[in-house]
Protein backbone atom coordinates (compact mmCIF):
# COMPACT_ATOMS: atom_id res chain seq x y z
CA UNK A 1 0.00 0.00 0.00
CA UNK A 2 1.10 3.28 -0.72
CA UNK A 3 2.41 6.18 1.67
CA UNK A 4 -0.43 7.70 4.08
CA UNK A 5 -2.23 9.87 2.09
CA UNK A 6 -6.02 11.12 2.20
CA UNK A 7 -8.47 9.21 0.09
CA UNK A 8 -11.48 8.03 -1.79
CA UNK A 9 -11.70 4.88 0.28
CA UNK A 10 -13.26 7.09 2.52
CA UNK A 11 -15.86 7.66 -0.22
CA UNK A 12 -16.69 3.86 -0.15
CA UNK A 13 -16.74 3.29 2.94
CA UNK A 14 -18.30 6.47 3.58
CA UNK A 15 -20.38 5.04 0.65
CA UNK A 16 -16.33 3.17 2.76
CA UNK A 17 -19.04 4.05 0.93
CA UNK A 18 -21.65 5.99 8.61
CA UNK A 19 -27.68 10.66 7.17
CA UNK A 20 -35.83 17.72 13.82
CA UNK A 21 -32.73 19.51 12.80
CA UNK A 22 -31.16 18.25 15.76
CA UNK A 23 -29.26 15.01 15.28
CA UNK A 24 -32.16 13.07 17.23
CA UNK A 25 -34.52 14.33 14.18
CA UNK A 26 -31.49 12.91 12.06
CA UNK A 27 -31.35 9.04 12.88
CA UNK A 28 -34.97 9.00 13.10
CA UNK A 29 -35.10 9.45 9.70
CA UNK A 30 -32.40 6.92 8.73
CA UNK A 31 -33.81 4.52 10.99
CA UNK A 32 -30.39 3.07 12.15
CA UNK A 33 -30.24 1.44 15.52
CA UNK A 34 -28.98 4.37 17.59
CA UNK A 35 -31.02 6.17 20.24
CA UNK A 36 -30.46 8.50 22.93
CA UNK A 37 -28.17 11.04 21.03
CA UNK A 38 -27.18 14.13 22.63
CA UNK A 39 -24.95 16.50 21.14
CA UNK A 40 -21.78 16.87 23.23
CA UNK A 41 -18.20 18.35 23.80
CA UNK A 42 -15.26 15.69 23.55
CA UNK A 43 -11.58 15.46 22.43
CA UNK A 44 -10.61 13.30 19.90
CA UNK A 45 -7.85 11.12 21.95
CA UNK A 46 -10.13 10.16 24.46
CA UNK A 47 -12.81 8.38 21.91
CA UNK A 48 -10.35 5.88 20.00
CA UNK A 49 -7.60 4.04 21.22
CA UNK A 50 -5.22 2.78 18.47
CA UNK A 51 -4.05 -0.78 19.14
CA UNK A 52 -3.81 -3.82 17.06
CA UNK A 53 -7.04 -5.86 17.25
CA UNK A 54 -9.01 -7.92 15.00
CA UNK A 55 -13.22 -8.00 16.18
CA UNK A 56 -16.63 -9.16 13.70
CA UNK A 57 -19.27 -6.89 12.07
CA UNK A 58 -22.39 -8.16 10.56
CA UNK A 59 -24.36 -6.14 7.75
CA UNK A 60 -27.72 -5.67 9.69
CA UNK A 61 -28.87 -3.53 6.51
CA UNK A 62 -28.47 -2.74 2.87
CA UNK A 63 -25.97 -4.18 0.42
CA UNK A 64 -25.01 -7.79 1.67
CA UNK A 65 -27.41 -8.24 4.36
CA UNK A 66 -26.82 -10.72 7.00
CA UNK A 67 -23.18 -10.97 5.77
CA UNK A 68 -19.81 -11.68 8.48
CA UNK A 69 -17.40 -9.40 7.66
CA UNK A 70 -13.70 -9.54 9.80
CA UNK A 71 -12.76 -6.36 10.91
CA UNK A 72 -9.25 -5.13 12.21
CA UNK A 73 -6.76 -3.09 13.48
CA UNK A 74 -2.78 -3.57 12.57
CA UNK A 75 -0.32 -1.18 12.43
CA UNK A 76 0.78 -0.49 8.48
CA UNK A 77 3.58 -2.25 6.86
CA UNK A 78 4.40 0.47 4.81
CA UNK A 79 4.31 3.28 7.81
CA UNK A 80 5.09 2.21 11.29
CA UNK A 81 3.44 5.45 12.68
CA UNK A 82 0.22 4.54 10.01
CA UNK A 83 -2.61 2.06 10.94
CA UNK A 84 -4.50 0.44 8.61
CA UNK A 85 -8.33 0.08 9.51
CA UNK A 86 -9.41 -3.02 7.21
CA UNK A 87 -12.95 -4.32 6.36
CA UNK A 88 -12.97 -7.67 4.87
CA UNK A 89 -13.68 -7.87 0.89
CA UNK A 90 -14.89 -4.22 1.05
CA UNK A 91 -12.10 -1.87 1.67
CA UNK A 92 -9.30 -0.58 3.60
CA UNK A 93 -8.74 2.84 5.31
CA UNK A 94 -4.98 4.09 6.01
CA UNK A 95 -5.10 6.43 9.47
CA UNK A 96 -2.78 8.45 11.26
CA UNK A 97 -3.12 9.72 14.63
CA UNK A 98 -1.79 13.32 15.01
CA UNK A 99 0.03 14.66 18.64
CA UNK A 100 -3.21 16.46 19.23
CA UNK A 101 -5.07 13.50 19.26
CA UNK A 102 -6.93 13.82 15.90
CA UNK A 103 -7.36 11.03 14.03
CA UNK A 104 -7.38 11.09 9.80
CA UNK A 105 -8.14 9.04 6.74
CA UNK A 106 -4.89 9.42 3.95
CA UNK A 107 -5.50 6.64 1.53
CA UNK A 108 -8.57 4.16 0.91
CA UNK A 109 -8.18 1.35 -0.76
CA UNK A 110 -11.84 0.09 -2.30
CA UNK A 111 -11.47 -3.73 -2.79
CA UNK A 112 -15.31 -4.02 -4.16
CA UNK A 113 -14.47 -1.12 -6.51
CA UNK A 114 -10.60 -2.15 -7.29
CA UNK A 115 -9.91 1.83 -6.54
CA UNK A 116 -7.45 3.33 -4.18
CA UNK A 117 -8.00 6.89 -2.92
CA UNK A 118 -5.30 8.95 -1.49
CA UNK A 119 -6.52 12.71 0.30
CA UNK A 120 -4.84 15.47 0.28
CA UNK A 121 -5.08 16.81 3.16
CA UNK A 122 -6.14 14.10 4.31
CA UNK A 123 -10.01 13.76 6.22
CA UNK A 124 -10.81 13.87 9.41
CA UNK A 125 -12.30 10.65 10.93
CA UNK A 126 -12.37 12.21 14.67
CA UNK A 127 -11.41 15.96 15.72
CA UNK A 128 -9.34 16.87 18.23
CA UNK A 129 -12.14 18.85 20.01
CA UNK A 130 -15.64 18.79 18.97
CA UNK A 131 -18.14 21.15 20.23
CA UNK A 132 -21.77 20.27 20.51
CA UNK A 133 -23.42 22.08 17.48
CA UNK A 134 -19.79 22.57 15.66
CA UNK A 135 -19.36 21.53 12.47
CA UNK A 136 -16.03 20.36 11.00
CA UNK A 137 -15.33 20.73 7.54
CA UNK A 138 -12.49 20.67 4.56
CA UNK A 139 -11.61 20.72 1.55
CA UNK A 140 -9.19 19.03 -0.68
CA UNK A 141 -7.99 17.09 -3.91
CA UNK A 142 -8.81 13.51 -3.96
CA UNK A 143 -6.66 11.25 -6.47
CA UNK A 144 -8.17 8.00 -7.97
CA UNK A 145 -5.81 5.19 -8.93
CA UNK A 146 -6.35 1.13 -10.74
CA UNK A 147 -5.46 -0.62 -7.56
CA UNK A 148 -4.01 -3.48 -9.35
CA UNK A 149 -1.61 -1.38 -11.61
CA UNK A 150 -1.26 1.35 -9.79
CA UNK A 151 -2.29 3.67 -12.91
CA UNK A 152 -4.38 7.23 -12.09
CA UNK A 153 -7.76 6.98 -13.56
CA UNK A 154 -8.76 10.36 -12.59
CA UNK A 155 -8.09 13.32 -9.87
CA UNK A 156 -10.39 15.86 -8.86
CA UNK A 157 -11.89 17.75 -5.49
CA UNK A 158 -13.37 16.74 -2.48
CA UNK A 159 -15.70 18.23 0.33
CA UNK A 160 -15.86 17.01 3.56
CA UNK A 161 -17.64 17.82 6.65
CA UNK A 162 -18.37 16.41 10.32
CA UNK A 163 -21.77 17.39 10.83
CA UNK A 164 -22.14 16.03 14.57
CA UNK A 165 -21.01 13.98 16.95
CA UNK A 166 -23.52 12.78 19.88
CA UNK A 167 -23.55 10.80 23.02
CA UNK A 168 -25.52 7.67 21.75
CA UNK A 169 -26.39 3.99 22.89
CA UNK A 170 -26.01 1.76 19.67
CA UNK A 171 -28.71 -1.71 20.20
CA UNK A 172 -26.56 -3.42 18.02
CA UNK A 173 -26.09 -7.64 17.51
CA UNK A 174 -23.52 -7.75 20.36
CA UNK A 175 -25.51 -6.39 23.10
CA UNK A 176 -26.79 -2.56 24.05
CA UNK A 177 -23.87 -0.30 24.02
CA UNK A 178 -23.14 3.07 25.29
CA UNK A 179 -20.93 5.41 23.56
CA UNK A 180 -20.33 7.90 20.69
CA UNK A 181 -22.05 8.26 17.24
CA UNK A 182 -20.24 10.81 14.67
CA UNK A 183 -22.02 11.82 11.33
CA UNK A 184 -20.17 12.41 8.32
CA UNK A 185 -20.54 14.17 4.74
CA UNK A 186 -18.00 13.89 1.48
CA UNK A 187 -18.41 14.96 -1.74
CA UNK A 188 -16.17 14.79 -4.69
CA UNK A 189 -17.27 15.89 -8.43
CA UNK A 190 -15.87 13.80 -11.09
CA UNK A 191 -15.64 14.60 -14.95
CA UNK A 192 -19.00 12.82 -15.55
CA UNK A 193 -20.42 12.30 -12.30
CA UNK A 194 -20.70 13.26 -8.65
CA UNK A 195 -20.67 11.25 -5.71
CA UNK A 196 -22.24 12.43 -2.22
CA UNK A 197 -20.93 9.58 0.96
CA UNK A 198 -22.76 10.31 4.20
CA UNK A 199 -21.07 7.89 6.48
CA UNK A 200 -21.58 7.50 10.47
CA UNK A 201 -18.93 5.70 13.03
CA UNK A 202 -19.75 4.53 15.97
CA UNK A 203 -17.14 4.08 19.02
CA UNK A 204 -18.11 2.62 22.67
CA UNK A 205 -17.28 4.05 25.68
CA UNK A 206 -13.95 1.67 25.61
CA UNK A 207 -12.74 3.68 22.54
CA UNK A 208 -13.37 0.77 20.07
CA UNK A 209 -15.35 0.84 16.78
CA UNK A 210 -18.70 -0.87 16.96
CA UNK A 211 -20.71 1.12 14.56
CA UNK A 212 -20.36 1.82 10.34
CA UNK A 213 -22.63 2.99 8.45
CA UNK A 214 -22.56 4.59 4.82
CA UNK A 215 -25.06 5.65 2.02
CA UNK A 216 -23.46 6.25 -1.21
CA UNK A 217 -25.35 8.01 -4.21
CA UNK A 218 -24.07 8.73 -7.55
CA UNK A 219 -25.56 11.16 -10.05
CA UNK A 220 -24.23 11.39 -13.41
CA UNK A 221 -24.79 13.89 -16.19
CA UNK A 222 -27.68 12.61 -18.18
CA UNK A 223 -29.06 10.03 -16.49
CA UNK A 224 -30.69 9.13 -13.47
CA UNK A 225 -28.78 8.87 -10.38
CA UNK A 226 -28.33 5.44 -7.97
CA UNK A 227 -28.18 5.30 -4.07
CA UNK A 228 -26.79 2.15 -1.82
CA UNK A 229 -26.05 1.75 1.82
CA UNK A 230 -24.61 -0.73 4.04
CA UNK A 231 -24.93 -0.44 8.21
CA UNK A 232 -22.63 -2.57 9.54
CA UNK A 233 -22.48 -3.44 13.67
CA UNK A 234 -19.98 -5.08 15.94
CA UNK A 235 -21.58 -8.80 16.02
CA UNK A 236 -22.66 -10.91 18.73
CA UNK A 237 -20.53 -14.14 20.70
CA UNK A 238 -22.75 -15.96 18.84
CA UNK A 239 -22.73 -14.01 15.40
CA UNK A 240 -24.90 -15.96 12.68
CA UNK A 241 -26.36 -17.77 14.75
CA UNK A 242 -28.34 -14.79 16.76
CA UNK A 243 -30.68 -13.87 14.56
CA UNK A 244 -31.45 -9.58 14.14
CA UNK A 245 -34.74 -7.83 14.19
CA UNK A 246 -35.38 -6.30 10.51
CA UNK A 247 -34.52 -2.35 10.42
CA UNK A 248 -36.65 -0.71 8.17
CA UNK A 249 -34.29 1.26 4.93
CA UNK A 250 -34.64 5.08 5.29
CA UNK A 251 -37.33 6.73 3.46
CA UNK A 252 -35.09 8.66 1.15
CA UNK A 253 -33.61 5.01 -0.42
Amino acid sequence: MQAFKPHVAAIVIFSVALVLPASLLRAQQIAHPVEGLQEIPAAGEKLVRLDPRSMTFKVVQGENEGRLVSVSLSNAAADPEGWELFFEGLYTLLIRRDRRGAVAIEEVDLQERGKRIVFEPPLTLIPEVLRAGERIQNAGRADIFDLQTGEPTHSAGYDFTIRTMSRAVFNIPAGRISGYLLEYEFHIDLALANIRIDLESGWSDQQQLIYWRSKRTVEKLGFFGSTTFRTMALAGRKQAGNPIAPVSPPPDQ
